[in-house]
């Protein structure tokens, strides 16, 4: 459980939900029914995710449906790479190395606030398709590059990308809302409340209660992947 509101990527910055038009006779494909199953999960969630909701997202059949995709297992297989393909250019970014891992990590955390629906897949099989295992690749080899030992370069890119995921989860949880200016009367209201708490049992929380009230999502982002990178390099 959070304390505070949580504070982070704008949005304008998180893909709205795409609207599906009337899919014309012949002119569907895989991409297509991909995307229209991501726009189900994200809206929905996974486990709502089934084949005919995505016809109907489509206005086509199942039948049509089943042409591109061999099942719904293989459907989810797909979702993660969208994603990743979508958001994640691993020939652009910054030459150092340390700011090039702050901008692919950045892009990593901002494809999956954009799309929480593929959460559920993070360490599944799913996780681990041709765009996702370049991201890995081109992480490792820069590591490597750089001097780093293997075992330390493998043990580098789950410390970076666990640290991403548990930022991730926080944004997309109840309590992580971007912190605007409609927000600040509930920020002002946990700070009244976390300052008034029984000093006796909850001596901390009081002292603290101001810096609490405000989960800055992007600040704690930036400052502990910086002192993950600076472990590392």
């Amino acid at each position: 459980m959070w304390l505070g509101r949580a504070t982070g990527i704008k949005e304008e910055h998180i893909l709205a939900n795409r609207s599906m038009q009337r899919t014309p006779r012949g002119s569907l494909n895989r991409d297509r029914v991909l995307a229209a199953a991501l726009n189900v999960a994200d809206s929905e969630g996974l486990n709502e995710l089934t084949i005919r909701k995505v016809a109907q997202r489509l206005d086509a059949s199942p039948m049509a449906i089943y042409r591109h995709v061999a099942d719904k297992q293989d459907m989810i297989s797909g979702l993660m790479d969208v994603v990743i393909g979508e958001f994640i250019d691993l020939d652009s970014g910054p030459r150092e190395l340390d700011r090039w891992l702050h901008y692919i990590f950045g892009q990593m955390r901002t494809a999956l606030v954009a799309h929480p629906g593929v959460m559920p897949l993070i360490g599944t099989a799913a996780s681990s398709g041709p765009n996702s295992l370049l991201v890995v690749n081109e992480v490792i080899g820069r590591l490597l590059a750089a001097g780093i030992k293997p075992d330390r370069a493998a043990h580098a890119f789950y410390s970076l990308i666990s640290f991403t995921i548990g930022i991730v989860a926080i944004e997309c949880g109840s309590q992580a809302i971007a912190l605007d200016q409609a927000d600040r009367t509930e920020a002002e209201t946990t700070r009244r409340r976390l300052s008034t708490a029984n000093r006796d049992t909850l001596p901390h929380i009081t002292t603290t209660a101001e810096h609490l009230a405000r989960f800055d999502v992007d600040h704690i982002f930036r400052e502990g992947l910086a002192t993950l990178i600076s472990d590392t390099i």
